[in-house]
């Protein structure tokens, strides 16, 4: 077998045949981290170091693991000295994830005839570069070449969205990029920075009064402000699920305790994080948005590093394991008041997975993928943890109405990602077939068109949407 061939990742007959049918899907990527002025202004890349390297702390943690040092990967090295050190570092990356999307994206979007290695690393820099400098790759060309139809980006519930209303003044075949509304910063009430988010969105929705109504009511104006602009979800990250059930007083005490300085025990930070996000799952409830919660990140556990680069900077590591009393505590508080909205469940901690898949499927009924386990995420996105994340979706039987992939990237070109996902799933599936484990070719094929695409769609923005 050639490397990385027409067959790769594909072990059966069926499986090839499942991915050679299913392959043109085009791509809803309803979590990632792109900076929509990119996409708007539409410039050409000055290099694909800055196309790939500037923000992808994936590939910053290949680069460390390799012993690299800062200066070639976030420091004062020029383009192509970076360039070649992250060809060595990746030529070692044996079985890492980046390591296939790296060679993929080199493919792909460069047409790139051999893999990335120190010995080919000038010969593909200069590729990529004067491909660069053609108008195919410069970003919303590039969307629609993968067959990008909606991406969503992540936004504080303050951001101004400018971006985003430049490219809603534009037609642009199809591509629509929608906000994602992660209102982290005025949830988290313990972590440095959030009296500053609070009094910036307050003021971003002209909202006077310093108090929990105040917060709740600028919460509200902002989420209305992001659907204009066709906002379906929000992402909520948390390094501990807490959740109980919690006053409206108990949390108007902690806010303004919080907001005068004063410290707070951890059990008034519970309770006034359990508090607002149930409030918060209200609102999604009643304006139709999806609410994505990321569970389980030890965030920022290098300190030094953290110190020194900043947040996002590949510093986090998996963390704890959920409570899923708490999990399911939420979820039943909501269910009873008639409040749930769609909730899509991750877990870092791969010891999660029995605990959300079956909280999911607890919780259910009504109309298919009501409470979904998410994608293998972060950590997790790799072959081994994209196949175990489907037998959980297999076993539960939810494997036919989930939403399927996203990247959660910060780089334009990780939507290969999408290819590397499809490759996986149809090769498990067409292993139920070739097993005997599964009935019928079609059925399957047409599983996997729901998968790919179709099941998102219906979920974010609705049945009849192009």
């Amino acid at each position: 077998m050639n490397f990385m061939d027409a067959e790769f990742l594909l072990s059966g007959e069926a499986a090839r045949r499942l991915y050679e049918q299913t392959a043109e899907m085009p791509i809803f990527d309803y979590h990632n981290h792109l900076d929509p002025q990119e996409i708007v202004e539409n410039k050409n890349y000055s290099s694909v170091t800055s196309m790939w390297l500037a923000r992808d702390h994936y590939k910053w943690r290949i680069l460390r693991a390799a012993g690299v040092p800062e200066r070639y990967i976030r420091g004062e090295a020029d383009d192509r000295e970076k360039f070649r050190a992250f060809a060595a570092a990746c030529e070692k990356a044996i079985g890492s994830p980046v390591y296939y999307w790296t060679n993929l994206e080199l493919r792909r979007l460069f047409g790139a005839k051999e893999p990335l290695t120190p010995q080919s690393a000038d010969r593909l820099y200069d590729l990529c570069n004067r491909r660069l400098q053609q108008d195919d790759l410069r970003p919303r060309a590039l969307l629609r070449r993968l067959k990008v139809r909606v991406l969503c980006t992540t936004e504080a519930p303050d951001a101004g969205l400018e971006w985003h209303k430049a490219f809603a003044r534009r037609a642009d075949d199809g591509l629509r990029i929608s906000p994602g509304f992660r209102p982290d910063g005025v949830l988290h009430i313990g972590k440095p920075g959030w009296a500053d988010s609070v009094k910036k969105l307050l003021a971003a929705e002209g909202v006077q009064e310093d108090s929990l109504d105040g917060l709740e009511a600028a919460l509200a104006s902002a989420l209305d402000r992001f659907k204009a602009l066709g906002c379906f979800t929000s992402d909520h990250g948390f390094e501990r699920f807490a959740y109980r059930t919690a006053s409206r007083d108990e949390a108007q005490a902690a806010f303004q305790r919080a907001l005068r300085g004063e410290p707070l025990t951890r059990e008034a930070e519970d309770g006034y994080v359990s508090y607002l996000a149930a409030r918060l799952a209200a609102l999604y409830h009643s304006r139709g948005v999806v609410m994505q919660l990321h569970l389980g990140a030890l965030r920022d556990a290098n300190t030094r590093g953290f110190a020194r680069m900043g947040a996002d900077s590949g510093y986090d590591s998996v963390g704890r394991t959920t409570d899923p009393s708490a999990l399911a505590a939420f979820l039943d508080d909501l269910a009873q008041r008639d409040q749930l909205p769609d909730v899509i469940l991750y877990c870092l901690n791969p010891c999660d997975y029995p605990v959300l898949a079956t909280v999911c499927a607890t919780f259910g009924g009504g109309r298919p993928g009501r409470v979904q386990l998410g994608a293998a995420w972060w950590f997790n996105d790799t072959e081994r943890g994209i196949r175990e994340q489907l037998q959980y979706l297999f076993e539960n039987g939810m494997f036919a109405y989930t939403p399927g992939m996203l990247t959660d990237s910060r780089s334009i070109g990780s939507f290969v990602r999408h290819e590397y996902f499809r490759r996986i799933v149809c090769d498990e599936v067409g292993a139920l077939l070739d097993s005997g484990r599964y009935h019928s070719f079609d059925a399957a094929r047409a599983m996997l068109e729901d998968v790919f695409y179709n099941n998102a769609r219906r979920l974010f923005i609705g049945e009849n949407a192009p």
